[in-house]
């Protein structure tokens, strides 16, 4: 069974802090089970974005064996991430990104991650980074593309 994603899970680090965090509560289950072996743990004592995990994917709270089978899937993710930079000229909305990593998990691969820079370079537009390729959507490289045809209507203007 593959897990999905979050769409608010779109950085590194969140899932590395979420697999922690699983990593701590199976412990807390295991622990507590000794004792009592009815424990049940209480859904509001979790993060906010392992509540939204183990409910996009209806894992039993409780069950320790779906929850290390998330674990070990936010570790295999984590280990080899599919990851997408973005740099923009100003502070990404979280909206916005949230928007984005929908789009992408839609439509190029489930469990991208995303990382966000700043480049003050950047006028209007954006430029995305993979693992061995590049792409620059900047005013600044679609004006220096077009250059010549810019230059030869400036020239039919001016006579």
């Amino acid at each position: 069974m593959e897990f999905k994603l979050d769409n608010s899970i779109y950085k590194l680090a969140q899932l590395r802090r979420i697999s922690f965090e699983l990593n701590q509560l199976i412990l807390k289950i295991e622990q507590n089970r000794i004792i009592d072996p009815n424990y049940q743990i209480a859904q509001n004592s979790l993060g906010v974005e392992v509540v939204k995990l183990i409910e996009l994917n209806n894992i039993d709270i409780n069950s320790i064996s779906d929850l290390k089978r998330l674990e070990s899937s936010l570790e295999q993710i984590g280990q080899h991430p599919a990851l997408i930079h973005f740099s923009f000229n100003q502070e990404a909305d979280s909206k916005v990104l949230q928007k984005l990593v929908a789009y992408i998990r839609e439509n190029i691969y489930p469990n991208v991650l995303i990382s966000v820079g700043l480049d003050p370079s950047i006028t209007i537009g954006c430029r995305i980074r993979l693992t061995n390729k590049s792409f620059d959507f900047s005013l600044r490289s679609r004006l220096n593309k077009n250059k010549d045809l810019l230059l030869d209507k400036i020239r039919t203007f001016e006579g």
